[in-house]
Order: structure tokens, then sequence, then C-alpha cells
């Protein structure tokens, strides 16, 4: 006996199950079933499939004939309802946060929305990394750094364009396809309502600098508010600090500690503010002191923090990791966890190569049980080291550098070439129970190169000398003599 379920728009209906007798058999990806050996005689057959309306008939058997039946299952009302209010209470949880909507695919990442920093971003933490030493604690705001050092490009021109291009990762992207990408994912992720994302650029000019009208358009696009006055004043000083203070919510005070050299022409920065609660909160009362080994082998003890469930995991060489989602699932933290006796240079080398970013292949749940320390640090990292070992010495020579594009001097008749003088970046974060809070910002400052005057000549007259009295519109000497006793 065989044949084929469906289902009433004539797909084969997969796992349906044809019962004759005692006989038993599931029907494949297409709805096929086949049966064998059946007893000879007279036999009721059912079809059955959960969520459909049992189907049967009765059939008379005999020795050596095929009997083939096809039916057709209708989905049960009940189920209908049932799946109806399944998918409500699905979105009412997700509207509400409480569904990890990337595990569930419920949600579609945006990844050709925003601008590809990844490997910029992995590879400038090496480099700091390796500047800190692996004993030194290292955050760093990837997106930050590039936003500043996008803001940046726009003024750039000619080889120093194509060496912010290559370390940023954007080779591929031209100015207007970055300034359309900037601005659609900063206004994405400042419009977020899972958790507290805010973006903010601002810009500096000194009074003598004139930013040219293509970077004042192209920033414009980025949101970047644009301020003039005297960067070598306290009062500049004061007006940045207290910028940064109010788009970290407190969190970074100052990022300027002692006002700009005579050269400083603009100043650069970006902020970047996050606030968000765990989707699966801690237990504080799970929370217990244990030993954390640090890279000198010295234990010490802190307060670590542990929960139980289905939590996006992987192993891979080396390493293995952990997806730690915030409400909505949109955000998530991931833990890597060298594997013990891996040496945090091997960790660095993948870094610099791409290799070591998750990714979201950790969306699928194992049971696992995560041991985390409550952490909390704050930051100031010079990131010019970093940079130029990125590919970007051409940026910091104001002899080769070339930001004709951002600004002109305001007085025309003087020369005022443009090169990144410093590059900071100041960094908060504190992990808990709760959830995480952190802010990052970036600061660059663009210099001009003021040509000293050259040392004076020594012209000491302690000696005898001789003079000229000379009337310089006919050329005639009026006087000429040697002093030889004054």
């Amino acid at each position: 006996m065989s044949g084929t379920v469906r289902t009433a728009d004539g797909t084969g209906l997969q796992g349906a199950a044809v019962v004759v007798g005692r006989r038993t058999a599931l029907t494949d990806s297409l709805g096929r079933y086949h049966l064998d050996s059946l007893d000879a005689g007279r036999g009721r057959i059912v079809a059955r499939r959960m969520g459909f309306s049992q189907t049967d008939t009765t059939v008379t058997v005999r020795p050596s004939e095929r009997i083939r039946w096809n039916v057709t299952l209708h989905e049960a009302e009940l189920f209908k309802d049932f799946e109806r209010l399944q998918a409500l209470a699905n979105q009412k949880n997700a509207a509400s946060g409480h569904v990890d909507s990337v595990a569930r695919r419920l949600v579609r990442p945006k990844s050709d929305l925003a601008l590809p920093l990844g490997a910029f971003g992995s590879r400038l933490f090496a480099a700091i990394v390796v500047q800190r030493g692996p004993d030194s604690n290292t955050v760093l705001s990837p997106v930050s750094a590039g936003l500043a050092l996008s803001l940046a490009r726009f003024g750039a021109r000619g080889a120093t364009a194509a060496a912010l291009d290559q370390a940023l990762g954007m080779l591929t992207l031209d100015q207007q396809t970055i300034e359309r990408r900037g601005a659609d994912v900063m206004s994405y992720l400042s419009g977020r309502t899972d958790v507290t994302l805010e973006l903010a650029n601002a810009i500096w000019v000194d009074t003598a600098a004139v930013p040219t009208p293509a970077f004042r358009a192209s920033t414009n696009r980025w949101r970047a508010t644009m301020a003039v006055l005297p960067l070598a004043t306290p009062q500049a000083v004061k007006a940045i600090n207290h910028w940064a203070d109010s788009v970290t919510h407190g969190k970074i005070a100052t990022i300027v500690d002692k006002p700009f050299p005579d050269t400083a022409r603009l100043f650069l920065a970006n902020a970047v503010y996050f606030k968000g609660k765990w989707l699966d909160p801690f237990d504080k009362s799970a929370t217990r002191p244990g030993e954390f080994t640090l890279p000198s082998g010295k234990r010490i003890v802190v307060p670590r923090m542990s929960r139980e469930g289905y939590i996006g995991y992987r192993r891979d060489s080396g390493y293995q990791s952990v997806r730690l989602p915030y409400r909505t699932g949109k955000v998530a933290m991931y833990i890597v966890l060298p594997d013990s006796g891996v040496s945090f240079d091997a960790v660095t080398r993948r870094l610099a190569a791409g290799h070591w970013t998750p990714s979201t292949a950790l969306i699928d749940g194992r049971p696992v049980h995560v041991v985390l320390p409550r952490f909390h640090s704050e930051i100031t990292m010079d990131l010019g080291d970093p940079l130029v070992a990125l590919g970007l010495r051409i940026a910091f020579d104001c002899d080769s550098a070339d930001f004709s594009g951002m600004a002109r001097p305001a007085v025309p008749s003087q020369l005022m070439p443009l090169c990144i003088g410093t590059a900071i970046q100041k960094t908060y974060i504190d992990v808990d129970e709760e959830g995480t809070e952190a802010a990052a910002v970036t600061g660059i400052g663009m210099v001009t190169v003021t040509s000293a005057p050259p040392p004076p000549i020594e012209f000491i007259v302690d000696r005898p000398f001789l003079f000229v009295l000379r009337d310089e519109m006919t050329g005639t000497d009026l006087f000429v003599g040697r002093i030889a006793r004054p």
C-alpha cells in the first residue's frame, strides 16, 4: 500500500502518520508513504498529523493486491487559533524586549547599512594592546575612532585620503556612499528604543582657520556641530570638556586637559554612549567571590556573577565564546575566553589578522553555565602610534599630509598645511548583574606647521667697527667711519 498525504493547497505533508491496524508509516518531505505486507481482510486506514483534522476510511485488502490511497488533511481550526495567538504573543514579547529577536530570527541584520569598520577595529585594538602590553586593561570604541577618523577623511585629499581609506577599510566606497551610510547608521542607532545608544560629532575650528564649504557640507550630513573659537585658550578646553561630559552623561568629564598649542587649527571629536539591560539578568544573590588569575600568574579574588541557561556558545581553536544579549537581542556582548596556556600574543595576532571577531554564528543556544566577573574600567589612550602602525604615518606628517579639503587659513596670504597632531580616546565601561553602561570620546587634533624664526645670528659689537650712513634713495654714502673707541 502506498500514496501521498497533502494539505488543502496540494503541498506534500511531511511527518503525517498513516496507520493500518498495527502498522504505521510516516510521510517523507514530499508527503509520500509506503506500507508493505499488510494482513489480508477488511481494515481501517487512518491518516493524522498534529494540527490537522484526522481522516480515515475502511478498505478490504486481498492477497497480492496493490492499494494506493491519496488523502488530503485540512488544518484544524483550533490549531489555527493557537498559531495566531502564539504569533501575537511572540510579537508582544518581542516588542517588550523579552525575546531574543536575533536568535529567533525575527529581525534581519542591517549589515549593508553600516560602515565596514570591523577589520579596522580589530587591527587598531591589536595595535593598542601591543602598545599597552598584555598586563593592562584596554577598552576601545572602534566605532568612535572610526567615525572621528572619517570626519578627518572628509577633508583629506590625494595620498592622505587613500591612506585613510586603506586603514578604515573603505577603499571600495566613494565619499558620497560613506556620507550616506554614516548618516543612516547614526540615525538608526540613535533611534533605538531597546537600549540607550547615542552618537555625537563635534568640530571646533580655531579663529585662524576657515572650514571649506565642502567640509562643512560633509560633516553636516553627520550632524556634526561646529564652533569657532581660539583653541589655544582655557575657554576652548572648557567648551570641549563640557561637550564631552554632556554627551556621555557625565561618564567622561574631560577629553582635553590643557590648552592646545598655537599651531592647533581644528579639533574633531566623536562620542558614543551606551546603556543596556541584559535580556536575562544575573541574579545578584548568585554573585560570589572567586579567583581570577592575572597574566603574571598571580591570583586575586573578585566578585563573580553566575547564571545558567540556553546561551549562544562556540568552541574554536584556541578559545571559546558566548553571546550575552541585551533586551530584544539587537545588541549583545560576546565574551571570548582564550584556552588555558594560549598566550595573549597569539590572541593579538589573530586579532590583527581579523580572525578573532565573533559573529552571529553564536545565536544557537546551548545549556551553558556562565561565570563572569563584574568589571569596571576607565582608560585614556593615545591612538597616535597605533594609527601609524595601521599605515597612517602620512596623516601625522605636516610636510606630506594633504588635508586641504578641510580648511584654509583665515589670512589668505598665509600657508596652513594641516596634519593630525593628536589622536586620543577615553573610554568608560561598567558591567554588572543588570547590564552595561559604556561611553567613549575620540578626539583628533589638526595642527599646522608655523615656521619658527631661525635662531638669531650672534652679532656682538665688542671691538672696533666700521659704519656707513647711506642715502638709500640715491645710494650716496653720507658718512663712513671706523669706531675704535666708542
